[in-house]
């Protein structure tokens, strides 16, 4: 009785003994898993594209700092798995969601991203099934921005990113493109400058692109870092312009000549008369913008109006307003050479 005993005892030893081994072969519950994930593996960091500036190296691009933007993980999904006695390879998705509200403009900058990641298990005698590796599989990610410019930072970048203030500006509409990589700003503008007042509509786009950085072996921390970068297009559309040029202008041109000018506006074009002037050819500009605010080119937004004059003595010089800067260009013969000559003529 007693042997049989003992066959009973030993039979139930090795039944818990195959029991507890196989336990260890099917691994943690997928519960378990998402648990296990580092809470620094895959991280979300923004940073904005400000403008080229130029220093002693030339042309250089100017970033803000990286700002960390809070994210969580908010779906996971196991694709395939393979299982054994001393490993487990999970093959999953991440969905991570987050995002950070910027006091100083209200901006919500919210955030959705997605990846492919390999999870490496190994079975240890002692402490079990411990996680040894995390990766994004061959860079895979796909980062989904969730919002909309309030209208505080929506006036800044009008202002940063263009030659007009931001009061002179409206957003009116916002729409993202259909790979939601490119968010279009709407606005319409109304800004008086010296000579003329402007009415129209300006578009300027927010771009996000990201990158992946990866450091480290093992448990590696995988960072996604999303650039956001403001351009705005080159010209306005819809655009009126109520000019304020009726009247006289004077300068001194080369050869001692003193020219005056009577301007008066009709209908799109102009009347044009003074002294010296055989004839004239006149003809309105399109609306355009400077970019950026400092350039030497443009150095303010507003409309272009321009015309041709030739005078009696067979030079020919081009009339020109651009923002609040007005000239008188042309191209003239000395000693040989031709030169360039621009004159600020004055409105009296």
């Amino acid at each position: 009785m007693k042997r049989l005993c003992d066959l009973v005892l030993l039979l139930l030893t090795l039944c818990l003994l195959g029991s507890l081994l196989g336990c260890s072969s099917k691994g943690k519950t997928e519960a378990e898993i998402r648990a296990d994930i580092p809470s620094d593996f895959l991280t979300l960091q923004t940073r904005t594209y400000l403008d080229s500036v130029v220093d002693v190296g030339g042309l250089r691009d100017v970033y803000s700092e990286a700002c960390d933007i809070p994210m969580e993980i908010t779906g996971f999904e196991v694709e395939k798995r393979q299982t054994d006695e001393e490993s487990d390879l999970v093959y999953c998705n991440l969905t991570l969601e987050g995002g950070k509200l910027w006091e100083e403009t209200g901006f919500q900058e919210d955030y959705e991203l997605k990846a492919s990641c390999l999870l490496r298990y190994g079975y240890y005698d002692k402490g079990g099934w411990i996680l040894d590796e995390c990766s994004v599989l061959d860079g895979q990610y796909e980062l989904t921005p969730k919002f909309e410019l309030s209208k505080e930072l929506a006036a800044g970048v009008l202002e940063g990113h263009t030659g007009f203030q931001g009061n002179e500006g409206t957003l009116v509409s916002q729409s993202w493109d259909s790979s939601r990589t490119v968010l279009t700003c709407c606005y319409d503008i109304a800004a008086e400058r010296a000579y003329c007042d402007i009415q129209g509509k300006l578009d300027i786009g927010c771009t996000v692109t990201g990158q992946l950085w990866t450091e480290g072996d093992g448990l590696t921390a995988n960072t996604v870092v999303a650039t956001l970068t403001y351009n705005a297009e080159e010209l306005m559309y819809d655009a009126q312009c109520q000019w304020h040029i009726n009247g006289s202008w004077h300068w001194e041109g080369d050869y001692n000549t003193v020219v005056n000018l009577t301007i008066r506006q009709n209908g799109n074009g102009l009347d044009v008369e003074g002294s010296w002037v055989n004839n004239m050819t006149a003809q309105f500009g399109s609306c355009w913008v400077a970019l950026p605010t400092d350039s030497s080119e443009y150095p303010t937004s507003g409309p272009e109006l321009s015309f041709r004059l030739e005078f009696d003595h067979g030079a020919r010089r081009t009339f020109a307003i651009r923002g609040d800067e007005v000239q008188i260009a042309g191209i003239y013969e000395y000693f040989g050479q031709y030169e360039y000559e621009t004159m600020s003529p004055y409105q009296t």
